[in-house]
Parts: C-alpha cells; sequence; structure tokens
C-alpha cells in the first residue's frame, strides 16, 4: 500500500496588544510601559521580527542584534526585540492640545525561514500628566502716595518685584496670566477711573 505523508508549513503566532501609560512628571524620571509579546509562537522555520511602523514610519531590525532594540520618536522611546518582546519609555512635556490622550498605531511585521510575513498592530496610549503646581505668589504692596506725581510724593521706587515659585510636572510652565477677578472681586483696583479686568 502507499503512506502519502503531507507535511504543512506552520506559521508563526502573531497577537495584537496595547501599551497604555500616563505621560510622566519631572519627578518620576524615565518610566516604562509594560512589556507585550506579539509573537508567542516563532513556528519551526525560526520566525524573527523584521520591521515595524510607527504612526507610518517605517522602521527595520538589526537581524543580528539579539537584544533590545531602540528606536526615538517625538513621543519617546520604543524597545522592541527580535522575538517580539515590546515597550515603550514616554517622553514628558508631550503636546495634548487637541486631545487628553495621544494615540499612536505601531504594526510590527515577522518573518520566518520561508518568507512567510505576518503582522500584528499594537495601539500605543499616552495620558497627559498632571498639571504644574504654583508653589508660592508672594505679596506685593504699593501705595498710591509714594507716586512722583500723586499729591505726597515721597521718591521712593512705585513698583515691587517678587517671585513666583512652580514645579513643572509632566508638562513645563510656558507663561503666567493674571485673573483680576480672582483678586479684584469688588472692582477695588481701578485705573483711569475704570475696574481693572
Amino acid at each position: 500500500s502507499q503512506l502519502n505523508v503531507t507535511i504543512g508549513d506552520d506559521v508563526q503566532i502573531m497577537q495584537d496588544g496595547t501599551l497604555d501609560i500616563i505621560e510622566p512628571n519631572l519627578a518620576d524620571g524615565t518610566i516604562t510601559t509594560n512589556t507585550i509579546d506579539v509573537m508567542p509562537n516563532q513556528s519551526a522555520d525560526g520566525a524573527t521580527i523584521t520591521q515595524f511602523t510607527y504612526d507610518g514610519q517605517l522602521r527595520t531590525l538589526d537581524q543580528n542584534d539579539t537584544g533590545e532594540q531602540q528606536f526615538s520618536f517625538t513621543e519617546g522611546e520604543l524597545f522592541i526585540t527580535l522575538e517580539g518582546e515590546v515597550r515603550f519609555e514616554p517622553n514628558r512635556n508631550l503636546d495634548h492640545t487637541t486631545s487628553e490622550d495621544i494615540v499612536k498605531s505601531i504594526v510590527v511585521t515577522s518573518s520566518d525561514f520561508d518568507n512567510d510575513p505576518v503582522t500584528s498592530t499594537v495601539t500605543l496610549t499616552i495620558t497627559d500628566g498632571d498639571i504644574p503646581t504654583i508653589d508660592s505668589v508672594p505679596s506685593v504692596v504699593l501705595e498710591e502716595a509714594d507716586l512722583t506725581d500723586g499729591s505726597s510724593p515721597s521718591g521712593s521706587a512705585v513698583s515691587q518685584t517678587q517671585t513666583i515659585t512652580f514645579t513643572n510636572q509632566s508638562d513645563d510652565v510656558v507663561r503666567f496670566r493674571i485673573e483680576p477677578t480672582e483678586f479684584n472681586t469688588n472692582d477695588a483696583l481701578k485705573s483711569n477711573g475704570l475696574a481693572v479686568e
């Protein structure tokens, strides 16, 4: 009798994943997401990760580097291995003006000895971190009598300088804005007879 033997080609298994992290504060230093495995089964033909796209930007892996390979982007550092382990270290001071979350798509491609390509998609989400904090606002005291063109000029300085202290968190302070409604609640502070607004 005749025995027919069929040998099927096994293909590596790729799986999608998510990387979620909050934008770090200045005091946090470098933080990282969890590490996920996008290729839990490498197949008998020895599949490896060959390339990936980050938000449409193509990057190719070095097939001789068996450790973590590092790739830099505006949002931070992506680390990936030939075996499919992926993690991300976000930068701070990121631009979250359009949304509370920055979401990027990472499409990872693997290939084996038979050149069988398989892909998976990793969704990276970086959530906006803590806002800066104002630590102290020192008082500034001036007297109208000290004005040189006032009714009782003294010749003393008519300005005073103090320093507002603050702490940067996930984002850096760009500017300060005075909000008169917070301190001129009864319109007592006037300029040329008009309430300061």
